[in-house]
């Protein structure tokens, strides 16, 4: 009977040693395998979506930060506007003559146009020749032309800002805009709309919309007028040889575009002609 207990404590004590054996196993094959699943968890590709949020974070951080303080210009009101005396006095003064400072004068339109209107020019181009700003500056008929030379990369300055120009600056002080009316023709027209607060300059774009004039300045406008919701008016004129005309704009002061709207011409005592344009 004896023998019969000892087999049976014996047998007993293997099955038990297996069971913990058999649990040491697997306890060391769960520690061993878990590293494994979290590793391959933290590296297993993300989600699209999850990449596109890390990519954009990580190109945020090359790009410079965009503005905070980014102003609503629909909302901006302008006290009395004057010239440059009243505001050359001004703190911002100098910042507002840096950014100008960058641009040239002669815009890109500007060039482009008188190009184009030596192509059309019959009697200066009998020939008909198609000039590239290169072999129209090289061409002894316009190479004294004030867009050759120096003049395509002649800069802008406040001291174009004299006698004629006109500036308005916003009742809180924000934002300036400022009217350069250039020549004839247009040559060194801007309207600047300068936002004071982030040292930031804009030119006005001027919209086309199937005009004739292209984009040269006719009769480029020297003063801003009345403000009606975010347009304000605005008008230019000219004259030569008994000849004169008057020109009509609508300034989108939010947008920051100006566009033709009106124009009349007349000679001595003849009844103006006039043209409307959408």
């Amino acid at each position: 009977m004896a023998k019969n207990m000892n087999k049976k404590i014996s047998t007993g004590v293997g099955i038990a040693a297996v069971a913990v054996a058999a649990i040491i196993v697997s306890t060391v094959i769960w520690f061993a395998l878990t590293p494994q699943t979290q590793t391959l968890m933290q590296t297993a590709p993300a989600p699209s979506h999850q990449l596109n949020s890390m990519q954009g974070k990580i190109e945020n951080k090359s790009q410079p930060t965009e503005t905070i303080n980014k102003l609503d210009f629909s909302k901006i009101q302008f006290d009395a506007c004057g010239g440059k005396a009243k505001y050359e006095k001004m703190p911002w003064w100098n910042k507002f003559g840096v950014q100008v400072g960058k641009l040239n004068y002669y815009t890109e339109n500007y060039i482009d146009s008188a190009v184009k209107d030596a192509n059309k020019n019959d009697t200066l181009n009998p020939n008909k020749i198609k000039y590239s700003y290169e072999t129209f500056c090289n061409d002894k008929n316009f190479k004294d032309s004030v867009v050759c030379g120096d003049g395509k990369n002649k800069k802008m300055s406040l001291d174009d800002f004299k006698d004629y120009g006109e500036g308005c600056l916003s009742k809180d002080g924000s934002v300036f805009v400022a009217v350069f009316p250039g020549e004839y023709m247009g040559g060194g027209n801007y309207i600047f709309r300068y936002d004071i607060i982030n040292d930031s300059l804009e030119a006005a774009q001027k919209i086309d919309e199937n005009q004739a004039y292209g984009s040269a300045w006719v009769d480029p406008p020297s003063v801003f007028g009345k403000r009606f919701g975010d347009i304000i008016k605005m008008t230019g004129g000219g004259g030569d040889a008994g000849c004169g005309s008057n020109t009509q704009f609508d300034y989108d002061f939010v947008s920051n575009q100006i566009k033709m709207i009106k124009r009349c011409t007349s000679c001595q005592q003849e009844k103006a002609q006039c043209e409307t344009f959408k």
